[in-house]
């Protein structure tokens, strides 16, 4: 169910690398699971991060934001049942930040979280 679930954020969110390390050093996007909870015997709850990760120009932090815009307006476009063999789904964002800079690379954290019922 897991790994199921996570593929089809992935289709939702093209173009993402599933994050196998703790510290991101090149320009992408890439996706982190965080935590899976049973709400109840027919609902399940998992929560992401999506970390956005871009150079800038003269501090110019407008390409990131962009990015982070686009993804925020998929995530909110298929906020209701976008994934395929649950009788519901509920994408909610929760967050979205700035997590650090270094050396012209700004990376950005969306936090959502999926609701499935079976």
């Amino acid at each position: 169910m897991i790994l199921e679930t996570i593929q089809e954020v992935q289709r939702l969110l093209p173009n993402t690398i599933l994050l196998s390390s703790d510290k991101i050093t090149q320009v992408g996007q890439y996706l982190s699971f965080n935590r899976f909870s049973k709400m109840n015997s027919k609902e399940s709850l998992f929560e992401f991060k999506l970390y956005i990760a871009g150079y800038t120009l003269d501090k110019n932090t407008e390409g990131v934001l962009i990015l982070c815009d686009e993804f925020i307006n998929i995530l909110q476009d298929n906020k209701t049942n976008a994934f395929l063999g649950y009788l519901a789904s509920l994408i909610l964002v929760d967050d979205a930040r700035l997590i650090t800079h270094n050396e012209g690379l700004y990376i950005y954290a969306i936090s959502f979280s999926v609701r499935l019922r079976i």
